[in-house]
């Protein structure tokens, strides 16, 4: 008897698609689960293995985002690049997560913040998500990566990561004062114990 799994879907066509805009989109439905998914590269016949990654969670795959092979887009005579994401949903039902399926909105105006940083390829993604997390307080509401680079004026051995931090408040609005502070004590944070800085352009 065939097993059913659970799974959650989507799929993004276009000339210009952009791997870390899809990204957000699986890091906006981690934060909806109250999970959070390591990303390592993929190994499958029909991704492009340069621009794909599988999902992980508790060190088990549970998904995959990526663009669509060349060869198997031409087979199916698409003109457009395409990018899948499937994320197997059982393993959360298992452990009795409750899905939330919706959140009421703030009415108080949130703030984005958006950070670049030059980090050693040594120091993964997640070691600085979870710095950003846990140093900037109960008011951060959402952490993205939005943008990651090597090459021209990236040392070697050193790459480019640029996260959007939302903020946001339940009974006010922020001041910029109140946002400074939460700024300053992040970045401090992540020079003491990761030892990076800002992005100089």
């Amino acid at each position: 008897m065939a097993i059913e799994n659970t799974v959650l879907g989507f799929g993004i066509s276009g000339k210009k698609l952009d791997f870390f805009e899809a990204k957000c989109c699986v890091e906006i439905v981690c934060n909806t689960l109250g999970v959070e998914f390591d990303f390592e590269k993929a190994n499958s016949t029909f991704l492009n293995n340069y621009k794909s990654a599988n999902l992980i969670f508790e060190n088990e795959v549970v998904g995959y985002l990526g663009f669509v092979h060349p060869s198997v887009v031409k087979n199916y005579e698409i003109e457009e690049d395409v990018i899948l994401c499937e994320i197997c949903l059982d393993k959360f039902i298992e452990k009795e997560k409750e899905i939330p399926f919706f959140n009421a909105f703030s009415k108080f105006q949130s703030v984005n913040r958006d950070f670049s940083f030059v980090v050693s390829k040594e120091l993964s993604y997640k070691d600085v998500y979870n710095e950003i997390k846990n140093s900037s307080g109960k008011y951060c509401k959402e952490v993205l990566l939005i943008d990651e680079y090597e090459g021209e004026n990236i040392q070697n051995g050193f790459k480019s990561l640029t996260f959007r931090v939302k903020f946001e408040k339940d009974d006010a609005t922020f001041t910029d004062e109140e946002i400074d502070k939460i700024v300053a004590k992040l970045l401090k944070s992540l020079q003491y114990k990761l030892n990076i800085n800002l992005r100089e352009n």
